[in-house]
């Protein structure tokens, strides 16, 4: 197997109440501790228990992925506000099964199957999916990825059994 490197992000879909709820959060963690400052103490130890919230859980209500290709192995990462970045999976490819764009005939022999589903897609409905199912660790899974032309060749080219996709 020749070494080929493609990687790829997937831009996560923008969502407007994410925006809403994150100038709430802020203006709420301020209102608290400028109140707890100001002489209301009481308030300060929600402003501060805020102040952590809006530090770890407000970045997770964006989220990319980029999806790296190298040397028989599709990794996986998340990207949480353009900032953090954390691997999701890593996966062998050469215990793939099959990977085919959804709705594919191909992938009809898996409908029923007892299969972990995993989403790395950007959750836009106008977007080609494509179903990849592999052996991972004790399970098999069903992962959805949104792949670039380039990631579809260079997949194609390694894995011509596996991966039946018609339009490269």
């Amino acid at each position: 197997m020749n070494d080929v490197y493609v990687e790829w992000l997937v831009p996560g879909k923008k969502n407007p109440a994410s925006d809403i709820l994150r100038v709430l959060a802020y203006a709420l963690t301020a209102a608290f501790l400028i109140c707890g400052l100001m002489g209301f103490l009481v308030l300060l130890v929600p402003g501060v228990i805020m102040l952590g919230v809006d530090y770890f859980c407000l970045p997770m209500l964006s989220v990319e992925y980029e999806y790296l290709f190298c040397a028989g192995e599709l990794q996986i990462d998340r990207i949480y506000s353009k900032e953090k970045r954390k691997t999701a999976k890593n996966y062998k490819l050469e215990q793939m099964e099959v990977l085919a764009e959804e709705g594919s005939p191909k992938l009809d022999q898996y409908n029923n199957a007892n299969l972990k589903t995993v989403d790395f897609t950007s959750g836009r409905p106008d977007e080609k999916r494509f179903i990849l199912i592999i052996h991972n660790e004790d399970a098999r899974e069903k992962v959805y990825l949104e792949l670039s032309d380039e990631m579809q060749k260079a997949l194609k080219m390694n894995y011509p059994s596996k991966v039946n996709i018609n339009n490269i």
